[in-house]
């Protein structure tokens, strides 16, 4: 089996290894790492920059810097590709593959003809596909390397297309003139097809795009042109004229019409007749992926675009005296990952190869508004200038007149487009206005068209989270804001997106604006939680104040946090509080002890917050006051005993200063009445209650009560608070409910991790009003004894004897554990024995959920558990009590495979019918916040498959935001169960489903916090 237990006592410590060997390995220096915060790591240890590989892109990489800073490297075109999950440069070669031509790795899925009707060109890019046919047959092309020729589509006409890195070049290749006389290149007619695509025309400049529904570009080609070969001199005619003064080719742009299924281009037919044209001639259409988009201007051609053109090498600045033209270069870079960041600098890196001297010139760097396909000299975006280099490079210089790269300081360009959250920093090269107007042929510099932009940056801190004024004071103002008596601690948490650490800057003031005072962390971790205290020799008495708090890093200061508000409050509710109950008449004979009364406060000063109560003067117990006038609340109250009692009661204020006069409420309980023991009663009146535990600040908690009326629940009780500097706190201990001397009340078990492997356990007797603090441990396990990380507890009277007993299994790991009890006495435990052990190998310890109740009847508890076996199947497992030891487990169900979840379920116990015996109930998450409650109806030797006792519909409960709990709140003999539900704003409800017997009915909400009254997040329930 799997039985749900140490032959001995003996515990198992960790091992500490020994050091490792050092190794006699060189290092390896890291260059990458999957993530940012894996890279930080990285790069603090190497002193090298680390790329993040998780913000690769096809022209960009990213890089952690030792400093902390991060450096974002933006290139012009893409420089790589994602292939079989891989990233793989850009490989533009051509081959044959799959019944069409296509290129090794592209940014965009390019594919040509292999000949015959097929398309001649298809690319596609995130699902949208675009295609090119030509109008006759194609024969079969010839491929070199990027490049494939159709040759004779016509008598002397060759179809040429070429593969990029994101798009694809057309060329129509008219060899000669008797080619150029054929009728058939009067127009050139390219049928196409798109999917989620449509084409349209930019304006007059001849540009086509393809657009998306939401009209984005998605592919986009130039205005066509078309040229002849006159730049193509011999050699000999070269030599006799400077390389400037050489010949320049014929051009001439050319219309497009486009409608339904084609697109056509209209070659210039002047330009083909002319004498004076050299041949062969080239007609182009040309279309790549916006993504990566860079063009130039032209003023001898104003209304033309040069989208992405590939008939350059590269793109030009300047005035060129042989063709006339002045022309300016612009560049989309993507800088979407920078924005709202630090920028410490930013350098644009062009590759100038050529100038028109090696005579220094002036070339500018401006800054614009976005370009595209209907870009031309007269359409070009607003701009304003950055800055300029003073350079020059020649085709064939030496020296610093090599070609080579020239860098601008392009950080004012970026830092405007990560303030106002651009998409793309568009960047643009020109000659200064007054050298272009002048027609200064010194100015005219070539550039290859794909650029870098490198900038590094840091993130600004994260506006700071979770503000509190000390834990139990969230951030608030007005009539809501919060009220202290003592220094108020306030805490925030600082991040910071690159994961650096960070220092948090408080600042308070009065409400009017006038500073009080401040402090600055120390900077830590990103993700700590930071804290400044207020001294209160700065504040006054009865004054309330603002405060906020910003986070910063070495470099910059992030956003202040909204104002955040509390009061200071040092005196004194001098009113009295008014008590009275029918229950408990003053100074007369009331209800039988052990009977539930009820007692009711009341105030004249609306300042009064609450009330402290209870049957001595140093009384502990409080409950909030309920609104009105007079602030009224009302409590439960079960009288310990038939003799005279007084019950003592104090105001207290919002800010929890207590009157200093109490008022005394004598009174007289009858003879005890006879009650009914059950479950989870903490008050001892024969009904269930709600119990729980809560984390106030980082070393103070308390008890909380829930007690049942019968039809609802009281206003929440603190029944015990730890004050500050406790070692109560619910990450170190297991707190478990029962009734450990046997008196009808319920008790609460406190485990404790006491460090050094050490364990105590604690018990706070319950009075009927609250509980009682323990003033030593009822067990201890002495150091190197026990690990509170290695158990799992539940409680239950194993032996039958009226007191619940402490039930741990601990894990030894090996898929094996024991089950100890530590037996309870009227005023302690025992130490613990060994009910059962598990066989080495049995079971899992990650996989089992413990239980615990009288599950067949016999009024001794046993212990369960639902073990996980995975695939969706969960079997529930039962060890009946001797009295003395467990027994072996009993698989009292399995759901079978693909069933049940077990982590799917949120489980409690309680006698769901009223038969005397306990049974598991289930929670079970159907996701879509709607679940069903599931009961197991225990028999004498197992349990029943589950049936569904209520169906809560759908929407209407998030599951991770449940904690379930049962018990008979009704008194009707039928176990009820419940759950507490977080709500935003610190607002928690406790709803309640009363059972039948046989189903569970729809969940009645019996109390509810309001925002900012309980945390569910740190409390727990029992």
């Amino acid at each position: 089996m799997l039985a749900c237990a140490l032959s001995t006592a003996v515990v198992v410590l960790p091992v500490v290894p020994a050091a490792a060997q050092r190794s006699s390995q060189p290092v390896v220096a890291v260059t990458e790492a999957a993530t940012e915060s894996a890279a930080r790591v990285a790069a603090r240890v190497s002193g090298r920059r680390v790329e993040v590989l998780d913000q690769r892109s096809e022209s960009a990489q990213v890089f952690v810097n030792p400093s902390g800073s991060l450096t974002l490297e933006q290139t012009g075109k893409p420089v790589r590709t994602r292939k079989n999950g891989a990233w793989v440069d850009i490989d533009t070669s051509l081959r044959l593959d799959g019944g069409r031509v296509v290129a090794g790795a592209t940014a965009v899925d390019v594919s040509f003809s292999p000949g015959g009707s097929s398309p001649l060109m298809a690319f596609s890019r995130n699902g949208k596909r675009m295609a090119l046919s030509w109008p006759g047959v194609l024969p079969a092309p010839v491929l070199s390397g990027d490049t494939a020729t159709y040759p004779e589509v016509l008598k002397g006409v060759d179809l040429q297309l070429r593969a990029e890195a994101g798009g694809a070049r057309l060329l129509v290749v008219v060899k000669d003139r008797e080619a150029a006389a054929n009728p058939e290149l009067a127009e050139l007619r390219y049928r196409y097809s798109v999917s989620g695509l449509r084409l349209r025309q930019e304006g007059g400049s001849g540009a086509v795009s393809a657009v998306d529904d939401s009209g984005a570009v998605v592919f986009a080609a130039g205005t066509p042109v078309m040229w002849d070969s006159s730049d193509a001199q011999p050699a000999a005619r070269r030599a006799q004229v400077s390389q400037e003064d050489g010949p320049s080719r014929k051009e001439a742009a050319m219309p497009v019409r486009l409608d339904r299924a084609e697109l056509a281009v209209v070659p210039d037919a002047e330009l083909l007749s002319a004498p004076d044209t050299v041949y062969p001639v080239s007609i182009d259409p040309w279309f790549t992926a916006d993504t990566w988009a860079w063009t130039y201007v032209n003023r001898k051609f104003p209304n033309q675009s040069y989208w992405s053109s590939g008939r350059e090498v590269g793109t030009n600045s300047g005035y060129e005296s042989t063709d006339g033209t002045t022309q300016r270069a612009y560049f989309r870079m993507g800088t979407s990952a920078v924005n709202g960041k630090d920028i410490i600098s930013a350098t644009f890196r062009a590759n100038m190869y050529h100038s028109w001297s090696c005579a220094k010139t002036e070339t500018q760097l401006w800054a614009g508004g976005d370009i595209g396909p209907g870009t031309t000299w007269n359409n070009q975006p607003w701009r304003r200038y950055i800055t300029s280099v003073t350079a020059a490079k020649k085709s064939g210089g030496t020296g610093d007149c090599a070609p080579g790269i020239v860098e601008f300081d392009a950080k004012s360009a970026v830092v405007e487009a990560a303030a106002n959250n651009y998409a793309n920093t568009v960047l643009s090269l020109q000659a200064p206005v007054d050298r272009e107007n002048a027609n200064d042929t010194q100015s005219w510099k070539k550039f290859s068209s794909d650029p870098k932009l490198v900038i590094e940056y840091n993130s600004t801190p994260d506006t700071p989270s979770a503000l509190y004024a000390d834990i139990n004071l969230p951030c608030a103002s007005g009539v809501n804001r919060p009220v202290t008596n003592t220094s108020p601690t306030l805490f925030a948490t600082g991040t910071d997106p690159d994961s650096a650490n960070v220092q948090l800057q408080f600042e308070w003031a009065k409400l009017d604006g006038t500073a009080v005072g401040g402090y600055t962390t120390p900077a830590l971790a990103s993700g700590t939680r930071f804290s400044a205290v207020i001294p209160t020799s700065s504040l006054a008495d009865g004054v309330a104040y603002k405060w906020r708090v910003r986070g910063a890093d070495s470099r910059v200061s992030g956003p202040w946090s909204g104002y955040c508000e509390f009061g200071y409050d040092t005196t004194r509710p001098t009113a009295v509080p008014g008590v009275s109950s029918s229950s408990f008449p003053e100074n007369d004979l009331g209800i039988a002890a052990g009977s539930r009364g009820e007692f009711t406060f009341t105030s004249a000063d609306p300042d009064v917050y609450g009330y402290r109560y209870g049957l001595t003067e140093n009384t502990t117990y409080f409950v909030a006051a309920g609104p009105g006038t007079g602030r009224p609340a009302t409590v439960p109250v079960v009288a310990p005993s038939s003799t005279l009692l007084t019950l003592y009661v104090y105001s207290i204020d919002k800010a929890g200063n207590r009157s200093d006069t109490y008022r005394a409420y004598p009174f007289y309980p009858d003879e005890p009445a006879s009650t009914s023991h059950v479950k989870h009663d903490v008050n001892g009146d024969g009904l269930a209650d709600v119990a729980a535990m809560r984390q106030l600040d980082s070393d103070e908690s308390d008890f909380l009560s829930f007690t049942s009326s019968g039809t609802g629940l009281y206003p929440m009780t603190q029944s015990w608070y730890s004050g500050p500097n406790t070692a109560f706190l619910p990450d170190r201990t297991k707190v478990l409910e029962g009734d450990a001397n046997g008196d009808g009340r319920s008790d609460l078990l406190v485990l404790r991790d006491d460090g050094g492997y050490r364990v105590t356990l604690w018990v706070f007797y319950g009075n009927g009003l609250g509980y009682t603090a323990p003033s030593a441990p009822a067990w201890d396990s002495g150091p190197n004894g026990w690990d509170l990380n290695r158990v799992k507890a539940t409680i239950g009277d194993v032996n039958g004897d009226g007191k619940d007993d402490v039930i741990a299994f601990y894990n030894y790991f090996n898929a094996t554990f024991s089950i100890f009890t530590l037996l309870s006495t009227a005023t302690g435990a025992q130490a613990p024995t060994t009910w059962w052990n598990t066989p080495p190998g049995s079971a899992e310890w990650a996989n089992l959920s413990v239980i615990s109740g009288d599950f067949n009847g016999d009024g001794k508890d046993d212990v369960g558990c639902t073990y996980d076996y995975g695939n969706a199947q969960t079997r529930l497992w039962y060890q009946y009590s001797t009295g003395t030891a467990f027994g072996g487990g009993v698989m009292a169900w399995d759901s079978g495979v693909n069933n049940w979840s077990m982590g799917r379920g949120k489980y409690v116990v309680t006698d769901a019918n009223g038969d005397g015996k306990d049974d598991l109930v289930a929670f079970y998450n159907y996701y879509n916040a709607t679940f069903s409650v599931f009961t197991f109806k225990s028999t004498a030797t197992g349990a029943l498959a589950p049936t569904v006792w209520w169906n809560n519909p759908p929407g209407n409960a998030e599951w991770t935001n449940m904690t379930p709990f049962a018990g008979d709140v009704d008194g009707d003999g039928d176990g009820d169960i419940g759950f507490a539900y977080q709500y935003a704003n610190r607002r928690t409800a406790l709803w309640l489903n009363y059972s039948t017997g046989s189903a569970y009915g729809a969940p009645l909400e019996k109390w509810n916090s309001g925002d900012n009254g309980l945390d569910s997040t740190r409390t727990r329930y029992f």
